[in-house]
């Protein structure tokens, strides 16, 4: 029988983080979930990118020139109609977020969900 994930609310104030890679066309990170998920991850706290590579590709993964990372508050992903759920369970001694919407997602929450990244907190 599969065990079933529980979640708790994140509080406004807190920090969010999330991983992605600077290309040739500019920073590149996931707004939206990707083909048969239903949310997009981030994780708890405001975490250097090191770290970041580290929760997201294993303990194997390294740190390349193009990995970046940007930072939410919650409470802008709260004020835009998003729904921050973390994990209870943390990985690595870090939170994993579930953020997820009401309905399906759309190409104004992915341009909202852009809009939320704290400015100068990269």
């Amino acid at each position: 029988m599969a065990r079933e994930r529980r979640k708790r609310p994140i509080g406004p104030d807190d920090w969010l983080t999330q991983l992605g890679r600077m290309t040739q066309a500019g920073s590149k990170y996931t707004n939206r979930p990707k083909d048969g998920q239903s949310d997009v991850s981030l994780w708890l706290g405001r975490l250097p990118v090191e770290r970041m590579v580290l929760l997201v590709g294993g303990p194997g993964r390294r740190l390349k020139k193009p990995d970046e990372v940007r930072h939410f508050r919650a409470r802008s992903l709260l004020n835009a109609g998003f729904v921050l759920e973390a994990d209870t369970e943390l990985v690595n001694g870090e939170q994993h977020v579930s953020v997820t919407v009401s309905g399906e997602w759309t190409d104004h929450h992915a341009t909202a969900f852009d809009a939320c990244v704290e400015k100068g907190a990269r």
